[in-house]
Order: C-alpha cells, then structure tokens, then sequence
C-alpha cells in the first residue's frame, strides 16, 4: 500500500480499528491526516519505510489511545519538539536503526511517565550533557527498557565512540575531558602553598598556637614556608 492509496482509503477505515500494520509500503510521511478518524487506535505500525521525520501534528487526531509505536528501520532524522504531547497512554517507542543523533529532554518528557519499552539502538548517537538525562532514565528503568543500556552506543565524539550508552560519563566528566585544565581563580593560594603545607604540620601548629590571637598565628604560618622555601 503506497501514500496515495493510504489516504484515498484513509477515511474508508473503521473508527474501531485498534491495530493498524502500514510498514515496508515506502511512505515517506506519516500520514496522520488519513488516520485522524482513528480514535481507538491502541497500535500504529509504521516500520520499514522512508519517513524522515515526524511532525509536530502527525499523531495529533488519533493519538490519545496510542500504547505502541513501530518507527524502527525508516530514515528519521529528526522528531519535532511537540511530536509526543498528545501520547497520553504510550508504552512502546521503537525508534531503532534510523538516523537520529540527538534526543532532546523537551521533545521525550512527556512520555516519559507511561513509557516502559523504548528502544533507540543502531542510530548515530552523539553523546554530549544534553544526553545525559537518558542515561539517568535508563538507569532508572532498569531491565524493563528494552535494549537500552546495553546495546545501545555513542557515535560521537571520538572519545565516546561505541561506548554503551547506559555506562556514558556523567556530565561533569564528559566537561573534565573537554577542559582538564581549569584556569586558577586568581584567589587561589599559589601553587607553592599547596605542595609544601603537610597538613599534620599545619595542625600542630594551630594546636600549639590555640589559645593565641589569629595574627600572632599568622605571622608564624609564614615563616613556616619561609623557613621551607630555604630549605628546598
């Protein structure tokens, strides 16, 4: 069944019609304007065809009953930011070996209560701290999130390539790659304060010093690293 025939027969389809299979048929849209009269549409099968994207109102007639969708082996290269707020009872995304390589929170946070099964391996992953609320999700699932953690791979960058994405960095790390060497604060203590103050020493030497003013306690401290610095 191609798109023309989809949408000549689109509105001969049975409102009643729960389980609609329209995969391998070359549609290279979805075609929600055929469906639209779907309203107790519980399974939309859309896999193996050449849609490359979907739109912020493909799934807005017929969407509210949806619980599985099948998008996997198409050429999805982007989903709209809207495309699943009116996904109100969806528990099956299958949006595997496509194109997409970025999963922003917006555009997924509002299935994300009823989702239980949504699988995104064999696309180019880009692997940044926009992702990271994906690995905490999968994490948090579990088992019940089909083929995440596990098969499911960094692309990019380089340094993250075909790493499982459920054991990606954390943010902060992915950041410590990026820079591994912050620039020093120019309040920081010089680099000398930090190497040659032992902290046993520094402990002594308050303890001895305690029931003495702050600046008398001070004004020995350095000395101390005076007396260091000659010595090294």
């Amino acid at each position: 069944m191609d798109l023309a025939t989809v949408y000549q027969r689109g509105g001969l389809m049975d409102n009643s019609l729960e389980w609609l299979k329209l995969g391998v048929n070359r549609l290279e849209e979805i075609p929600s304007q055929s469906l639209r009269n779907l309203s107790r549409l519980r399974q939309l099968d859309l896999r193996g065809n050449n849609i490359s994207k979907v739109r912020e109102d493909d799934f807005m007639p017929y969407g509210k009953n949806l619980k599985f969708i099948y998008l996997q082996n198409n050429w999805l290269l982007s989903i709209d930011n809207i495309a699943f707020v009116y996904l109100d009872s969806l528990e099956w995304l299958h949006l595997q070996s496509n194109q997409l390589s970025t999963f922003p929170y917006e555009t997924y946070s509002p299935i994300l209560n009823t989702l239980q099964v949504f699988d995104i391996h064999d696309n180019p992953i880009h692997c940044d701290c926009k992702i990271a609320w994906l690995r905490d999700w999968v994490q948090n699932k579990g088992a019940s999130v089909m083929k995440l953690s596990q098969e499911t791979r960094c692309e990019t960058p380089d340094d993250f390539q075909s790493m499982p994405l459920g054991t990606s960095p954390t943010t902060s790390s992915s950041a410590s790659r990026r820079h591994p060497r912050e620039p020093r604060s120019p309040l920081s203590p010089p680099p000398l304060a930090r190497t040659v103050a032992p902290p046993l020493l520094t402990v002594e030497i308050y303890s001895y010093k305690k029931g003495r003013q702050r600046k008398t306690r001070f004004r020995n401290f350095e000395n101390l690293f005076e007396n260091l610095q000659q010595k090294i």
